[in-house]
Protein backbone atom coordinates (compact mmCIF):
# COMPACT_ATOMS: atom_id res chain seq x y z
CA UNK A 1 0.00 0.00 0.00
CA UNK A 2 2.69 2.67 0.76
CA UNK A 3 3.36 2.41 -3.06
CA UNK A 4 0.12 3.46 -4.30
CA UNK A 5 0.67 6.55 -3.39
CA UNK A 6 -0.89 8.35 -6.76
CA UNK A 7 -4.73 8.65 -8.29
CA UNK A 8 -3.29 6.43 -11.14
CA UNK A 9 -1.55 3.88 -9.04
CA UNK A 10 -5.18 2.77 -7.51
CA UNK A 11 -7.05 3.21 -11.01
CA UNK A 12 -4.44 1.01 -11.83
CA UNK A 13 -5.27 -1.78 -9.22
CA UNK A 14 -8.88 -1.25 -9.67
CA UNK A 15 -9.12 -1.84 -12.84
CA UNK A 16 -7.42 -5.36 -11.86
CA UNK A 17 -9.81 -5.67 -8.99
CA UNK A 18 -12.76 -4.89 -10.99
CA UNK A 19 -11.56 -8.12 -13.34
CA UNK A 20 -11.74 -10.59 -10.03
CA UNK A 21 -15.25 -9.51 -9.32
CA UNK A 22 -15.82 -10.85 -12.79
CA UNK A 23 -14.34 -14.23 -12.62
CA UNK A 24 -17.32 -16.90 -12.58
CA UNK A 25 -17.85 -18.35 -8.66
CA UNK A 26 -15.85 -21.71 -9.56
CA UNK A 27 -12.96 -19.21 -8.88
CA UNK A 28 -14.28 -18.10 -5.48
CA UNK A 29 -11.12 -17.05 -3.55
CA UNK A 30 -10.10 -14.59 -6.51
CA UNK A 31 -13.25 -13.35 -5.81
CA UNK A 32 -13.13 -13.26 -1.87
CA UNK A 33 -9.83 -11.86 -2.05
CA UNK A 34 -10.99 -8.66 -4.57
CA UNK A 35 -13.83 -8.12 -2.07
CA UNK A 36 -11.58 -8.29 0.93
CA UNK A 37 -9.62 -5.48 -0.47
CA UNK A 38 -12.18 -2.99 -0.98
CA UNK A 39 -13.70 -3.45 1.89
CA UNK A 40 -10.32 -2.98 3.67
CA UNK A 41 -10.27 0.47 1.33
CA UNK A 42 -13.36 1.53 2.05
CA UNK A 43 -13.88 0.96 5.42
CA UNK A 44 -10.30 0.73 7.49
CA UNK A 45 -9.51 4.10 8.69
CA UNK A 46 -5.65 3.84 6.89
CA UNK A 47 -6.02 4.17 3.22
CA UNK A 48 -3.58 4.69 0.06
CA UNK A 49 -2.37 8.05 -0.13
CA UNK A 50 -4.03 7.45 -3.94
CA UNK A 51 -7.43 7.33 -2.02
CA UNK A 52 -7.17 9.99 0.17
CA UNK A 53 -6.48 12.35 -2.72
CA UNK A 54 -10.25 11.55 -4.25
CA UNK A 55 -11.89 9.68 -2.00
CA UNK A 56 -15.45 9.98 -3.02
CA UNK A 57 -14.44 9.21 -7.02
CA UNK A 58 -12.84 5.99 -5.78
CA UNK A 59 -15.59 4.94 -2.56
CA UNK A 60 -17.86 4.94 -5.97
CA UNK A 61 -15.80 2.85 -7.82
CA UNK A 62 -15.40 0.40 -4.72
CA UNK A 63 -19.38 0.09 -4.88
CA UNK A 64 -19.63 -0.08 -8.33
CA UNK A 65 -17.25 -2.59 -8.86
CA UNK A 66 -18.05 -5.03 -5.64
CA UNK A 67 -22.43 -5.02 -6.85
CA UNK A 68 -20.96 -7.05 -9.81
CA UNK A 69 -21.09 -9.91 -7.66
CA UNK A 70 -24.81 -9.66 -7.71
CA UNK A 71 -25.04 -9.72 -11.47
CA UNK A 72 -24.81 -13.54 -13.75
CA UNK A 73 -20.68 -13.49 -14.91
CA UNK A 74 -20.68 -14.95 -18.51
CA UNK A 75 -19.57 -18.27 -18.51
CA UNK A 76 -20.68 -19.03 -15.15
CA UNK A 77 -21.95 -22.75 -14.97
CA UNK A 78 -25.20 -22.83 -13.00
CA UNK A 79 -24.53 -25.32 -10.29
CA UNK A 80 -25.50 -25.48 -7.07
CA UNK A 81 -21.95 -24.90 -5.62
CA UNK A 82 -21.17 -21.46 -7.60
CA UNK A 83 -24.99 -20.12 -6.94
CA UNK A 84 -24.23 -20.59 -3.18
CA UNK A 85 -20.81 -18.87 -3.19
CA UNK A 86 -22.27 -16.24 -5.09
CA UNK A 87 -25.09 -15.67 -2.06
CA UNK A 88 -22.42 -16.12 0.23
CA UNK A 89 -20.30 -13.25 -1.18
CA UNK A 90 -23.30 -10.85 -2.00
CA UNK A 91 -24.51 -11.50 1.53
CA UNK A 92 -21.21 -10.50 3.20
CA UNK A 93 -20.82 -7.42 1.12
CA UNK A 94 -24.45 -6.43 1.60
CA UNK A 95 -24.42 -6.87 5.49
CA UNK A 96 -20.29 -6.27 5.85
CA UNK A 97 -19.31 -3.51 3.75
CA UNK A 98 -21.96 -1.79 2.03
CA UNK A 99 -24.68 -1.31 5.35
CA UNK A 100 -21.24 -0.54 7.41
CA UNK A 101 -19.99 2.01 5.01
CA UNK A 102 -23.09 3.49 4.79
CA UNK A 103 -23.09 4.07 9.07
CA UNK A 104 -19.81 5.33 8.76
CA UNK A 105 -19.87 7.84 5.85
CA UNK A 106 -23.67 8.94 5.40
CA UNK A 107 -22.83 12.32 7.07
CA UNK A 108 -19.36 12.47 5.96
CA UNK A 109 -19.57 12.36 2.11
CA UNK A 110 -21.62 14.47 -0.47
CA UNK A 111 -25.51 13.76 -1.01
CA UNK A 112 -24.54 12.93 -4.13
CA UNK A 113 -22.34 10.02 -3.64
CA UNK A 114 -24.85 8.25 -1.01
CA UNK A 115 -27.77 9.22 -3.94
CA UNK A 116 -25.23 7.08 -6.36
CA UNK A 117 -25.18 4.32 -3.08
CA UNK A 118 -29.02 4.27 -3.25
CA UNK A 119 -28.90 3.91 -6.79
CA UNK A 120 -27.25 0.89 -6.75
CA UNK A 121 -29.13 -0.78 -3.56
CA UNK A 122 -32.04 -0.07 -5.24
CA UNK A 123 -30.55 -1.82 -8.25
CA UNK A 124 -29.72 -4.80 -6.19
CA UNK A 125 -33.69 -4.85 -4.58
CA UNK A 126 -34.98 -4.44 -8.19
CA UNK A 127 -33.21 -7.97 -9.12
CA UNK A 128 -32.98 -9.83 -5.91
CA UNK A 129 -35.85 -9.21 -3.67
CA UNK A 130 -38.59 -8.38 -6.75
CA UNK A 131 -37.01 -10.67 -9.57
CA UNK A 132 -35.63 -13.45 -7.41
CA UNK A 133 -32.59 -13.82 -9.04
CA UNK A 134 -30.93 -15.91 -6.42
CA UNK A 135 -31.52 -16.84 -2.53
CA UNK A 136 -34.18 -14.26 -1.09
CA UNK A 137 -31.90 -13.85 2.01
CA UNK A 138 -29.87 -11.37 -0.57
CA UNK A 139 -33.45 -10.02 -0.99
CA UNK A 140 -33.88 -9.37 2.35
CA UNK A 141 -30.22 -7.73 3.18
CA UNK A 142 -30.65 -5.52 -0.23
CA UNK A 143 -34.25 -4.01 1.68
CA UNK A 144 -32.89 -3.42 5.00
CA UNK A 145 -29.51 -1.72 3.22
CA UNK A 146 -31.88 0.38 1.13
CA UNK A 147 -33.64 1.60 4.34
CA UNK A 148 -30.54 2.47 6.02
CA UNK A 149 -30.50 5.21 3.56
CA UNK A 150 -34.27 6.10 3.36
CA UNK A 151 -34.35 6.73 6.98
CA UNK A 152 -31.11 9.17 6.76
CA UNK A 153 -33.12 10.70 4.06
CA UNK A 154 -36.76 11.12 4.38
CA UNK A 155 -37.14 14.15 2.36
CA UNK A 156 -34.87 13.56 -0.28
CA UNK A 157 -36.58 13.71 -3.38
CA UNK A 158 -34.13 11.97 -5.82
CA UNK A 159 -33.95 9.09 -3.61
CA UNK A 160 -37.41 8.34 -2.98
CA UNK A 161 -38.44 9.75 -6.82
CA UNK A 162 -36.05 6.63 -7.98
CA UNK A 163 -37.77 4.41 -5.65
CA UNK A 164 -41.08 5.16 -6.09
CA UNK A 165 -40.63 5.00 -10.20
CA UNK A 166 -39.18 1.64 -9.96
CA UNK A 167 -41.46 0.28 -7.73
CA UNK A 168 -44.77 1.30 -9.33
CA UNK A 169 -42.90 -0.51 -12.71
CA UNK A 170 -42.31 -3.52 -11.65
CA UNK A 171 -44.51 -4.17 -8.95
CA UNK A 172 -42.64 -3.54 -5.49
CA UNK A 173 -45.60 -3.81 -3.28
CA UNK A 174 -46.52 -7.14 -4.63
CA UNK A 175 -43.31 -8.28 -2.66
CA UNK A 176 -44.46 -9.68 0.53
CA UNK A 177 -40.31 -9.09 1.54
CA UNK A 178 -40.43 -5.51 0.72
CA UNK A 179 -44.02 -5.35 2.55
CA UNK A 180 -42.96 -7.11 5.66
CA UNK A 181 -39.10 -5.11 5.99
CA UNK A 182 -40.72 -1.60 5.65
CA UNK A 183 -43.56 -2.64 7.81
CA UNK A 184 -40.62 -3.53 10.56
CA UNK A 185 -38.88 -0.47 10.03
CA UNK A 186 -41.93 1.50 10.47
CA UNK A 187 -42.77 -0.42 13.57
CA UNK A 188 -39.35 0.67 15.08
CA UNK A 189 -39.46 3.97 14.37
CA UNK A 190 -42.71 4.49 15.63
CA UNK A 191 -42.15 2.69 19.03
CA UNK A 192 -39.06 5.04 19.85
CA UNK A 193 -40.56 8.01 18.65
CA UNK A 194 -43.33 6.88 21.57
CA UNK A 195 -41.15 5.95 23.84
CA UNK A 196 -39.21 9.73 23.49
CA UNK A 197 -42.68 11.07 23.68
CA UNK A 198 -43.91 9.22 26.89
CA UNK A 199 -40.77 7.46 27.94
Amino acid sequence: ESKLNTTAHITWMTTCIGQGLLMPFQYEEVVRDAVSIYEDWLLNDSKPQGIMKNEEFFYQIFFEHLSLVFEYHRGEPMNKQCLQSQNEIGMYILNSIYLVAIRKYYNIVSEELLISWCKIIIAIVDLHAVKKRLDMDIGKSAITVLFEILIRFPSNETIWGNIRDLSIKNKWMECENVINIWGLYCQALTRKSINMLYG
